[in-house]
């Protein structure tokens, strides 16, 4: 099944909307899926929790042992780094 995306109305109407685009099943699952502000019971918010869960992490265990190593992620910041830090350490 074709993915659907949506095209801003700049033509005449009846051209805007949304239109199919061939082969991107996965784009469709991450343009509808919310997975929300937490990450394993920690919120460090949408962008950060995405970006983990995109990077293929999906519990603190996961996570190395350097969390800075997360900042090279898009959506992760200095903040999501600090909290979980604080929630490994149980602060």
């Amino acid at each position: 099944m074709p993915c659907r995306v949506w095209v801003p109305e700049v033509r005449a109407p009846g051209f805007g909307g949304s239109r199919a685009v061939q082969g991107c099943p996965s784009y469709r699952g991450r343009m509808t899926e919310d997975r929300g502000p937490t990450f394993d019971g920690v919120r460090i918010g949408r962008p950060a929790t995405g970006a983990l869960i995109d990077a293929g992490y999906r519990s603190q265990a996961d996570l190395p042992e350097d969390l800075e190593e997360l900042l090279a992620l898009h959506g992760v910041g200095p903040r999501a780094v600090r909290l979980l830090d604080e929630a490994r350490r149980g602060a």
